[in-house]
């Protein structure tokens, strides 16, 4: 592990505590539509804030906008969390952590409102806001491994719970284990350190949350009916779906789309590929893609998106999923592959 980045983790550490002991509130955020990564980051990013740092539950808050998810529930600490409609006016002049994205538009829907405080910790690439306090560190394998080295590095024990929240957050962002690389390769050690201090079976930890409802499997069968292998332009042939259901409860659109996701890197030369589903007015398109194929960040920014250069999202808004998809092939054939060709290192 680098020993700049260590400094800097310390010294992140040092100048939040220090603020979150004087602030009357603590807000604590992760973006809409979270993922593990964001639940096992919020969850020890509380934990550390009111049981290592001391602040009294009362003066602390985790925030979400969108719906509670069932599968997070065995995760204690989750009951902690509130979600909201959206979490704009609620952090208004207040102190605020983010975690797993430095964008406001990751958080709310709402216009940004004046903070007291502004801290962020996150991992991905895409340009964000400016923070009073930031640990923005492209490339590292989860936000849940910086929350690590930040906050639980230098403890001396950690307790299961957060444990088990850490972990949550490696696997999900790592695709356990398959996305990590030589430069992400530190995350091995620390898994090590939170499945012993943990007692935890990987196999009986994961059964606990890898579930998802029938409606869900309803929606990803449609997903796999609508599926089309295509090619635009000089792009690589990619898989893309999409379901004609209208409004459905986010979480089921996120969980049949997490399922359909696993399929579109499977399929021998088609290196890329997304799939839309409808969140509430709008669409959400999810991307993915194979080294050396296309960076879907890049092309998810140019719709207000953002992510991981082989893993990313957007959205549209108040058109169908079908629309959506059609103007999203059309953008394809209009665009030259070339500048959105990923390319390693």
């Amino acid at each position: 592990m680098d020993e700049g980045f260590l400094l800097k983790a310390k010294d992140f550490r040092k100048r939040f505590s220090s603020k979150a002991l004087k602030a009357e509130k603590v807000f604590v955020a992760c973006h809409i539509g979270p993922d593990d990564d964001a639940i096992g980051s919020l969850i020890a990013a509380y934990f550390y804030i009111t049981k290592i740092l001391g602040v009294n539950e009362d003066r602390v808050e985790a925030l979400c906008t969108g719906n509670r998810m069932d599968r997070y529930s065995c995760f204690e600490g989750y009951e902690k969390i509130r979600f909201v409609r959206d979490i704009g006016r609620r952090v208004e002049n207040g102190f605020v952590l983010f975690l797993d994205g430095s964008s406001w538009n990751r958080f709310s829907g709402e216009e940004k409102p004046n903070l007291s405080f502004s801290a962020c910790i996150d991992h991905h690439d895409s340009e964000g806001e400016l923070h009073d306090l930031s640990m923005i560190v492209p490339g590292f394998s989860s936000t849940a491994e910086l929350v690590y080295h930040i906050f639980f590095r230098d403890e001396k024990s950690i307790g299961k719970e957060v444990c088990e929240a850490l972990l949550l957050g490696i696997l999900g962002d790592t695709g356990n284990f398959s996305y990590v690389n030589r430069e992400n390769k530190s995350v091995f050690r620390v898994a090590e350190r939170l499945v012993g201090e943990g007692n935890i079976s990987i196999q009986d930890f994961e059964s606990k949350y890898e579930f998802v409802s029938e409606e869900s499997f309803d929606m990803f069968k449609e997903l796999v009916v609508n599926a089309e292998i295509l090619e635009s332009g000089n792009w690589p042939k990619y898989i893309c779906s999409h379901t004609k259901k209208p409004c459905v409860d986010n979480n089921v659109s996120k969980e049949a789309a997490s399922m359909f996701i696993s399929y579109i890197r499977q399929v021998r030369g088609v290196p890329w590929g997304f799939v839309i589903t409808p969140r509430n007015s709008n669409c959400s398109v999810s991307l993915r893609s194979l080294p050396g194929s296309v960076n879907v960040r890049e092309v998810a920014e140019r719709f207000g998106g953002g992510g991981h250069d082989l893993a990313a999202g957007c959205g549209f808004e108040e058109v169908s999923c079908g629309d959506a998809k059609d103007f999203f092939v059309k953008w394809l054939e209009e665009n030259d592959y070339e500048g959105y060709r990923h390319r390693f290192g």
